[in-house]
């Protein structure tokens, strides 16, 4: 079957077109106008031979309904929504509340459940950066949740009268020497310390997965072993369209 599967963001509509032969990846910004984003994405997918599209999404419920509307109407097809369970095969949900965890955040488990079979820590780097352990029971611990690179840079334009560029992206952890240099590495340091804390203390054996957006930026900055998958919500996506 050709699948669509499509990760709708806070910043971002991603896809992954599959056939039997290949797959087709995309991704557009959904700000400032989402309208404006969506009439574009289905110009992009139009001429895919669709035949199910399945989604997940962490925006709001009208904007949803625009994107299920936009199926019906460009593409003939009633796209389904992919929601949390309190279990996959043997991963386990560990949220108290499974639907208040993210969706977003409960595929890209699953996709690294199905690609690693072994106690996994996913680190999703977006507007949010995320993080989720999973220990060798396959039994997820629970995780957290911080601002992303672009979120803390806008917050501190927004609510001091520091003014920087934030333009720079030779980033390091050392000390900064100017304030464009104190803030952007700042961010970074606080990301990465983030990371290498609970991989210390509560995921020692466990294989670290970057995702998102900012995957490659932040992988940079760390010196541990590591898995870059930056389509991990995509490919968790199509396990569960598939199960």
């Amino acid at each position: 079957m050709n699948q669509l599967l499509v990760d709708m963001g806070n910043s971002r509509i991603k896809w992954m077109f599959v056939d039997t032969s290949k797959s087709i990846f995309g991704a557009l910004s959904n700000k400032p106008d989402y309208s404006y984003t969506l009439s574009n994405f289905f110009n992009e997918v139009i001429n895919y031979n669709i035949e199910s599209i399945h989604y997940c999404s962490v925006i709001s419920k009208d904007k949803i309904a625009e994107f299920h509307s936009g199926c019906l109407h460009n593409l003939g097809i009633n796209a389904v929504q992919i929601h949390v369970t309190s279990q996959y095969q043997s991963l386990i949900n560990g949220y108290q509340q499974m639907e208040s965890l993210g969706v977003d955040r409960w595929v890209a488990m699953v996709g690294a459940y199905n690609r690693f079979k072994a106690p996994f820590v996913v680190c999703d780097c977006g507007t949010a950066v995320t993080i989720d352990v999973v220990d060798a029971k396959m039994k997820h611990l629970g995780g957290y949740i911080m601002p992303g690179i672009n979120t803390m840079l806008e917050s501190l334009g927004r609510k001091t009268a520091m003014k920087f560029d934030a333009s720079n992206d030779k980033l390091t952890t050392s000390f900064g020497r100017s304030t464009d240099v104190a803030i952007s590495n700042g961010i970074i340091l606080a990301i990465t310390s983030s990371i290498y804390s609970i991989m210390n203390l509560q995921a020692k054996q466990g294989i670290l997965i970057l995702t998102g957006g900012d995957a490659q930026r932040v992988a940079k900055y760390i010196d541990l072993p590591l898995k870059v998958e930056p389509d991990l919500v995509l490919h968790g996506l199509l396990d569960l369209s598939r199960n």
